[in-house]
C-alpha cells in the first residue's frame, strides 16, 4: 500500500511539473487575452442574432438573461439587459444581417485563436491553412445553434417544473430550478469544452480530454460565482471605472474564463505528457532487466 502511494504521488508530482511548465512555457495568458478579445467583439452580435433566433420575445430573452444570476456580476447584467432592451426597440432586417456578419468574422478568429493555443500547448495543430479557416467558421456556426439550444433548455426547465407542480399533486419543486440551473450550466458547458478539446485534438491522438473539460468547467463556474460575488460586495470598480465599469467586468469575467479554458486543455497535455514518460521509463526498464537477464544467462 505505502508503495502504491508513492508511486501515486510521483505520477501527481510530475504532471504538476508537467502543467506548470506547460502554463510557463506556452503562454497561456497571452493566448487568454487574445480569446477574450474576440469574445468581446462576438458578444454583442451574438446577443442581436440570439434575440432573433428567439422570435424577438423580449420576455423570453429575459428569462434566459436571469439563468446567468449569480455567475455573472449584477452591472454586467445590468448592461445586458440593456442591451437588450436597445435591441428590442431597434431591431431590423440590416441590424440581424450585419450582426452576423460580424459575429462569424469575430467568432471564427476566436476559433483560430483557440485552436491555435491547444495546438501549441500539445505540440501540433490539427487544423492548418485553408481548412483552419473553414472549420473555424463551420465551427461558430455550430457554436451560435448550441448555445441558442443550451438558452432554450434553460428557460423550459422552469417551465418544466412549474408544469410537475401544477399536474402532480403533494410535489412542490418550485424552488429546485435555483440550484438545478447551475448544474445544467455546468453540464452545458463540460459539453462544450468537451467538443472542443476533442475537435482540437490531432488525428492519430489518443490521449483523453474529459479530464481536463472537467477541471475547466468547475473553474468555470467557481471563479464565476465567485468573481460575481465579490464584484456584488464591492464599490469601488464604478468609482475607477465609471460608466465602464460592466463592461470592464464582463472582460475581466471573459479572461479569466479563457485562462481556466487553456487551463482546461494544459491539464490534458500534460497528463497526457506524463503518460508518455511513464510508459518510456517502464519501456526502458523492461529492457534493462532483459539485458541483465540475457547477460546472467550467458554467464550461467
Amino acid at each position: 500500500m505505502r508503495e502504491k502511494m508513492k508511486r501515486e504521488w510521483e505520477v501527481f508530482r510530475r504532471f504538476l511539473l508537467e502543467f506548470f511548465r506547460l502554463y510557463t512555457t506556452k503562454q497561456i495568458n497571452r493566448s487568454s487575452a487574445a480569446l477574450c478579445y474576440f469574445l468581446v467583439m462576438t458578444f454583442f452580435p451574438l446577443i442581436i442574432l440570439l434575440y432573433t433566433m428567439l422570435g424577438s420575445n423580449y420576455g423570453l430573452a429575459l428569462r434566459g438573461i436571469r439563468m446567468m444570476e449569480g455567475l455573472v456580476a449584477e452591472g454586467t447584467l445590468k448592461t445586458i439587459r440593456d442591451f437588450v432592451r436597445y435591441v428590442a426597440t431597434n431591431v431590423n432586417r440590416n441590424m440581424t444581417v450585419a450582426a452576423a456578419i460580424v459575429l462569424v468574422g469575430s467568432a471564427s478568429a476566436g476559433v483560430r485563436t483557440l485552436q491555435s493555443g491547444i495546438g501549441d500547448l500539445q505540440g501540433h495543430r490539427r487544423y492548418q491553412g485553408v481548412f483552419d479557416l473553414i472549420f473555424s467558421i463551420v465551427f461558430s456556426v455550430v457554436l451560435v445553434v448550441a448555445i441558442y439550444a443550451s438558452i432554450v433548455i434553460l428557460v423550459s426547465g422552469r417551465q418544466l417544473i412549474n408544469f410537475i407542480n401544477a399536474h402532480i399533486p403533494f410535489v412542490d419543486i418550485s424552488l429546485s430550478w435555483d440550484s438545478l440551473r447551475f448544474l445544467v450550466l455546468a453540464l452545458i458547458i463540460y459539453l462544450l469544452l468537451l467538443g472542443v478539446y476533442q475537435l482540437a485534438r490531432p488525428v492519430g491522438e489518443r490521449y483523453h480530454t474529459h479530464n481536463g473539460a472537467i477541471f475547466a468547467t468547475i473553474a468555470i463556474v467557481a471563479v464565476s460565482y465567485v468573481f460575481s460575488a465579490i464584484i456584488g460586495n464591492s464599490a469601488r470598480y464604478p468609482l475607477v471605472y465609471g460608466s465602464m465599469a460592466s463592461v470592464i467586468l464582463l472582460m475581466m469575467w471573459m479572461y479569466t474564463s479563457c485562462i481556466a479554458i487553456f487551463c482546461g486543455a494544459a491539464v490534458n497535455i500534460a497528463l497526457r505528457n506524463v503518460k508518455r514518460e511513464l510508459r518510456q521509463q517502464r519501456s526502458m526498464e523492461k529492457q534493462t532487466e532483459e539485458a541483465a537477464a540475457q547477460h546472467s544467462d550467458a554467464e550461467g
